[in-house]
């Protein structure tokens, strides 16, 4: 009796441990007493160092497949680029920049690169230039209706530039008078470059542009009420309605109080800033900024019959060319009709007889615009003047930088018919060499040509001017 119960005991421990064993070691299941036995009779070895490094970079292959199944691949952002609006944004419009750039390229023009003429920059813009056929302009109708309303965005931007040294550009304004070549989109971003509320412009218009934009530069003028129009029939196709018109504007800002008067055209474009153009103009100490050298003509009562100009009547007024003798000391000058005058200069103009003598004996002279001015320069006691005393002397002032046909330098851009170059972004390293520090204006440009240099020279003037 006692023996068996014994036996049943033992059969009962021994089933306890299975079930025991097979909750503790599952993946073991020993389903047999000999395998029982020999789990529990064999020692357990431990992992080695190797084992360990085995198994932790197994399970890190483990994570890392789950971790690319689960995680979809990075996609890569397409580089997309919208060329900044203009630096004086008329209003927030579709018509100003079109998406040259977006369409073509893939990044924003670099400045510092095409300055220092990197050839794969210049390239890159001009390819994607001559691509741009959709490129879009302000044309002169969307203008005359962005200027009709004076309480808009447009007349606000006019108004908006504020420099550290605004006080010092307030006590010192400044006329211009401007001839306007180009018309549309050019002229208004022109305007808005050189615009002060505390300046005075007066716009020189040519029958050859068309009415909307005359109306547009009408509505510019009654809403701001420093800037003035002068029409007149082909001001800048007819050489002598060019002086007409110079003395017209003249005589429009003469009744108001300023220091300089700079002449200047639309498609040009400055260099420097107003404060810097205040600060060059005090420079001068009162004198005239006109190009003037000796021509080798002389003033006669006859004019030249290589100068004459069979488009212009002959019938002129008569000349006193001995009183016109006596002041310019009986030679013509020649420079060119860019030039900075003082306000005493240009009154003197308007009121004595001897410039009236002077544009009348240039009638019969082709580009007598050339003659006028540098000849007034050198007449006796004019104000701002040098006179005729030392007559073989050269006056050559920084005020516009050209490249011209003649100086067999490449333009980037195209020539003009008066073989000037109008400036590519190619030509912006020419502009900013060292040896043409110091102009105040560079010419021409225009921005349905290539837009990036006028941007690029205006975002080095903001720049150094903080």
């Amino acid at each position: 009796m006692k023996t068996r119960n014994f036996f049943i005991l033992i059969i009962i421990g021994t089933i306890a441990l299975v079930i025991f064993s097979w909750l503790t070691h599952p993946k073991q299941t020993p389903w047999t007493i000999n395998n029982f036995i020999n789990s529990m009779t064999t020692e357990k070895k431990k992992p080695s160092l190797n084992d360990t490094l085995s198994i932790s970079s197994t399970k890190k292959l483990k994570r890392d497949d789950r971790a690319t199944k689960t995680q979809p691949k990075p996609t890569k952002k397409k580089k997309t680029f919208s060329f900044p609006p203009p630096l004086y944004s008329v209003v927030p419009n579709k018509w100003y920049y079109s998406k040259t750039f977006d369409r073509f390229g893939q990044r924003k023009p670099k400045c510092q690169a095409i300055r220092h003429g990197i050839p794969e920059e210049v390239q890159f813009i001009k390819k994607t230039l001559s691509l741009a056929s959709n490129r879009t302009y302000l044309n002169d109708l969307v203008l005359r209706e962005l200027t009709e309303v004076c309480d808009n965005k447009l007349y606000d931007s006019y108004a908006h530039e504020a420099t550290k040294n605004q006080r010092e550009e307030e006590e010192y304004p400044i006329s211009f008078g401007v001839y306007i070549n180009e018309g549309g989109e050019q002229t208004e971003q022109f305007l808005h470059r050189i615009y002060r509320p505390y300046n005075y412009y007066c716009l020189k218009l040519s029958s050859q542009l068309s009415k909307p934009f005359h109306q547009a530069m009408v509505n510019i003028a009654n809403c701001l009420k420093n800037v003035h129009v002068v029409k007149l029939p082909d001001v800048v196709h007819d050489e002598h309605k060019k002086i007409d018109s110079d003395l017209q504007c003249i005589k429009k800002l003469r009744n108001y109080k300023w220091k300089y008067y700079i002449n200047i055209q639309d498609n040009d474009y400055p260099l420097v800033t107003n404060l810097k153009l205040v600060q060059y103009l005090k420079s001068l100490n009162g004198y005239n900024a006109i190009n003037s050298r000796a021509s080798k003509e002389i003033i006669s009562k006859k004019t030249p019959a290589t100068e004459s100009n069979s488009k212009t009547p002959s019938n002129v007024p008569a000349v006193n060319v001995e009183k016109l003798k006596q002041a310019t000391g009986g030679k013509l000058y020649v420079g060119d009709d860019i030039f900075i005058a003082t306000s005493s200069f240009c009154n003197f103009v308007i009121q004595n007889s001897i410039a009236s003598e002077l544009q009348n004996y240039l009638k019969n002279v082709r580009k007598p615009e050339i003659y006028y001015w540098a000849t007034l320069q050198r007449i006796s006691d004019i104000p701002g003047g040098y006179g005729h005393k030392e007559s073989s002397k050269t006056y050559d002032y920084n005020i516009r930088l050209v490249k011209k046909r003649s100086d067999n330098i490449a333009c980037h851009g195209s020539w003009n018919i008066n073989n000037i170059c109008t400036y590519g972004s190619g030509d912006l390293k020419w502009i900013y060499d060292e040896k043409h520090a110091g102009f105040l204006f560079a010419g021409t440009f225009s921005i349905k040509l290539d837009h990036v240099i006028v941007d690029c020279i205006e975002s080095f003037k903001r720049l150094y001017a903080k």
